[in-house]
Parts: C-alpha cells; sequence; structure tokens
C-alpha cells in the first residue's frame, strides 16, 4: 500500500519529513533548513539522501555514502536535477518498501528509491531530458529499464500496464526474484505514450509523460504508471 502526497512548495521540507515518517521511512535527520533535508532511512541504512526543494529552478534528489556538513555528502549521486523550468507543483508516493518524487515541470523528473521484490535497493532519476541515472545499490552496478517502446491498446482502448523491471547494465541479464524478474513496488510500465503534459493524476494512480530515460540508450518511450492508494 502507498500513499500520495501533494507537497508545498512554501513548506516542503516539513511536508516531506511528514511523508517519510508516516510510512517509518524516516531515519536521521543530520541537516534541516527551509529548503533542504539530509536524511538516512531504514530503506538504505548505509547511505544518506539529501532533498533540496526550494521552488526553484534547482531541486534535486541526491544519493551519498555520507554527510560531510551542511547540506553537503559525500560521493554524490544526483537522481533529480531541476534546472530548466520552475516547477509548479512536487508529487511524491511513498510506501512502506519505497519513495518517488514526480515534479510538475517542462523536463518531467522522476526520482525513485526503493526495495525491488527480492530484496534488492534500487535508485532512478528519469526525465526527458539527458543524465539521470539508475543503479542497485545492493549489487553495486548500474540498471536500465525494461520497456515498450511503443504505444498499443486493446479493442476497448484500454492500455495495458506490466511492473517495471530491469536489467544490469554489465551482462544484459534481468533481475530476478527466484525464476521470475522483479517487479519495482508502485511503478508499472504502461502501453501508452501521452505527449503535451507533464502527468495525468487519477484517483488512485500517476501517468507520466513520455519518453523518460536514464541516459540516451535507455529511454523509455511509454508512460510510466505510479499507483496509490
Amino acid at each position: 500500500m502507498s500513499t500520495l502526497y501533494n507537497i508545498d512548495l512554501g513548506n516542503s521540507v516539513n511536508d516531506i519529513k511528514s511523508a517519510l515518517n508516516s510510512n517509518g521511512l524516516l531515519g536521521t535527520i543530520y541537516y534541516e533548513d527551509a529548503s533542504h533535508i539530509v536524511i538516512d532511512t531504514p530503506l538504505v541504512p548505509d547511505k544518506v539522501i539529501r532533498i533540496s526543494i526550494n521552488g526553484n529552478l534547482y531541486n534535486t534528489v541526491q544519493i551519498g555514502s555520507s554527510w560531510k556538513s551542511g547540506t553537503t555528502v559525500n560521493d554524490v549521486i544526483s537522481l533529480m536535477y531541476a534546472s530548466t523550468d520552475v516547477p509548479t507543483g512536487i508529487l511524491m508516493v511513498v510506501g512502506s518498501d519505497f519513495f518517488c518524487f514526480l515534479l510538475n515541470r517542462g523536463d518531467n523528473p522522476f526520482a525513485y528509491i526503493g526495495r525491488l521484490e527480492n530484496g534488492e535497493i534500487i535508485y532512478c532519476g528519469l526525465s526527458t531530458i539527458n543524465g539521470p541515472v539508475a543503479g542497485s545499490i545492493t549489487a553495486g552496478q548500474s540498471i536500465a529499464p525494461i520497456t515498450f517502446r511503443q504505444d498499443f491498446r486493446d479493442a476497448a482502448g484500454n492500455v495495458f500496464a506490466v511492473p517495471l523491471m530491469w536489467k544490469y547494465n554489465s551482462t544484459g541479464q534481468t533481475i530476478q526474484n527466484g525464476p521470475l524478474p522483479c517487479g519495482t513496488p508502485g511503478v508499472k510500465v504502461a502501453s501508452c505514450i501521452l505527449t503535451g503534459v507533464p502527468y495525468i493524476l487519477g484517483p488512485n494512480y500517476i501517468l507520466t509523460n513520455s519518453a523518460v530515460r536514464t541516459n540516451r540508450s535507455d529511454s523509455i518511450y511509454s508512460s510510466l504508471l505510479i499507483e496509490f492508494s
């Protein structure tokens, strides 16, 4: 089960803390001010996470090996670095084993940290501009999404959705849960291509824009379906 939170740009840090704490995912707070927070989480106990949401061009979600001081963390991996349009809103979906952010802005940045069905911890940052990343913290490897590449529907116009699956870039092998590929909690791939709007918000889902990518060769051409209850 997961919950949607509409983050107030004027009270972002408190809203984010409340959302994480309500789902048991808020650990130690190393630093906090009106626009930034550095924490750890039971999801990733040996890493720190820096979140900066200040309502202007620079809104980030980063993972680091440790906290240094203030807003500085060591060995930074940036999942979301928004620097083209000022966001008009931020949606956050949090469950017991994942949390993610989606900004309402031109390049549709999306950041996710979660535990796959096999217990493996992953992170990803996706947007319509080049540069974001995806990796397995557990395996210490970069990963890439396995997705649809075109729009298709049934005779009634309904789209299909399957769990978002991943492969290791080094081998091309899927991340497995026993004999089956792992799904990603809270996130599926939809067989539609949504353009012209950042996302569609439904009663229990968010349908993202297309295409988003981890780099130039690992694009998700169809939309992501983020589910909540």
